[in-house]
């Protein structure tokens, strides 16, 4: 897509197109920023009131590119994520959902949450 508005514009604005690869002048970590900006987001207002995010249930919505990578970095700081969603249901489990059986209904089969 780069390559044709290049072609349009004649000119050289990499930054008029977001998710490039590095070749076109993306972010490395660009796949996971959203999802863990969002729980490192959560992370700073909880200390700021004197919490830790450590052994809290989390609930995320959506079951995407941002909450399979919200729900990977909430685990990773020790909360627990008992649910995530997409538009035709959700998945729920009290003791922390399967972060593996989300991606592979979304990621490897291109399913839906039913």
């Amino acid at each position: 897509m780069y390559d044709y508005y290049n072609k349009l514009k004649s000119s050289n604005e990499q930054g008029v197109l977001t998710g490039k690869g590095l070749n076109y002048g993306g972010s490395l970590g660009r796949t996971e920023a959203t999802g863990y900006g969002l729980i490192y987001f959560t992370e700073e207002v909880l200390k700021d009131n004197g919490v830790s995010l450590k052994d809290k249930t989390v609930v995320i919505p959506g079951s995407g590119n941002v909450a399979i990578y919200a729900i990977k970095k909430a685990a990773e700081l020790g909360a627990k994520v008992i649910t995530c969603s997409d538009s035709n249901g959700y998945i729920a489990d009290e003791n922390g959902i399967d972060l593996e059986v989300v991606k592979e209904i979304k990621e490897v089969r291109r399913g839906r949450i039913v």
